[in-house]
């Protein structure tokens, strides 16, 4: 897989576009830069080592990252059902 730029949300099933981040850098402003392009490829359907391949990061720092994504998202959930 190459490392992709910024680009436009993948066509869902696309090979050729499936690990491309989905470009939203308003969508979570809590979250790194870092940590929003590993949670723009999961949105692809990525796997955690196509991931690290993409980014050059050990699966380890991919994992790191979206445990604190997910708890960060899960906060946000809770404030706004409330």
């Amino acid at each position: 897989m190459r490392r992709p730029d910024d680009a436009a949300a993948p066509a869902i099933g696309d090979p050729d576009t499936a690990a491309q981040p989905v470009s939203d850098p308003a969508a979570s402003p809590e979250l790194t830069p870092r940590e929003r392009e590993v949670m723009s490829y999961v949105a692809t359907g990525a796997t955690n080592r196509d991931i690290a391949r993409c980014l050059e990061i050990s699966e380890g720092t991919v994992k790191s990252r979206l445990h604190r994504a997910r708890l960060f998202l899960k906060a946000e959930i809770a404030k706004h059902s409330k």
